[in-house]
């Protein structure tokens, strides 16, 4: 009985989900490590593109057939088998989102993002119950949008003073994650985290965000002498922390 039990316990479990899926293209961005990323989804194939500053397709291009999607607790679920290696199941994890914008594609460990079989991918998303900081990704419409926008060295006082607050605001987001899951996350993600929330809160003062990292530092050295925002600049982007994976 018990293994009947199992598969009708199963069943129950993927009928209860809506099936909802994303389409089209969509663009994150953070440092100049990586720029700019580009997913495409389409029925069953799922495909990564490397994409430079002025959007130019680099080295890199992954693919991988999509085997199921499933969402629950807010979060979609997609278990992607790659092209060349069908042995390993890959989980990726999308929440927060906002129709035809943006959504987030949360952090996880290697351990919780590379699974040898989907039914072990499918076994950790049903004890999967807490809500992730991820790396924002913006539709082609939003993306286009941003790209539009003012350039950020004509930023004036008041919005960089935004920006700024906005710049904290984040850190402080994944540090309070990070204290209570701290082996979620990759070493790199902090830092990959953190430019690209740079980025997204400089698009939310009303500045395009796709730029590299010598025109972000040009926008922050405007303010460097600026004496009321001295204070405010030091906890925004001179900051020490050691909750890094394997610091103390």
């Amino acid at each position: 009985m018990k293994p009947l039990f199992s598969i009708l316990l199963l069943l129950s479990f993927y009928s209860s989900f809506s099936q909802k899926k994303l389409t089209g293209k969509w663009y994150t961005f953070s440092s100049d490590m990586f720029k700019v990323i580009e997913y495409d989804f389409d029925k069953t194939t799922f495909t990564s593109n490397k994409l430079d500053w002025e959007l130019n397709i680099q080295a890199g291009t992954q693919t991988a057939q999509i085997s199921r999607t499933i969402e629950q607790n807010g979060n979609l679920y997609y278990l992607l088998k790659d092209n060349l290696d069908t042995s390993i199941t890959t989980l990726l994890i999308f929440s927060s989102f906002k129709r035809d914008s943006s959504f987030i594609q949360a952090t996880a460990s290697d351990e919780h993002t590379n699974f040898k079989t989907e039914q072990d991918a499918l076994a950790f998303i049903q004890v999967d119950t807490f809500k992730r900081v991820g790396l924002t990704f913006y539709s082609t419409k939003e993306f286009s949008r941003s790209r539009s926008m003012p350039d950020p060295l004509t930023i004036t006082k008041e919005k960089y003073t935004l920006y700024l607050r906005g710049l904290i605001a984040e850190r402080q987001k994944f540090e309070a994650f990070s204290s209570k899951h701290k082996d979620d996350f990759g070493f790199m993600f902090f830092f990959v985290f953190i430019s690209n929330q740079a980025k997204t809160v400089l698009a939310n003062v009303g500045y395009n965000p796709i730029i590299d990292d010598q025109h972000l530092e040009k926008v922050n050295d405007k303010f460097k002498t600026d004496i009321d925002l001295k204070d405010l600049i030091d906890e925004a982007l001179n900051f020490q922390w050691a909750g890094l994976p394997g610091k103390k």
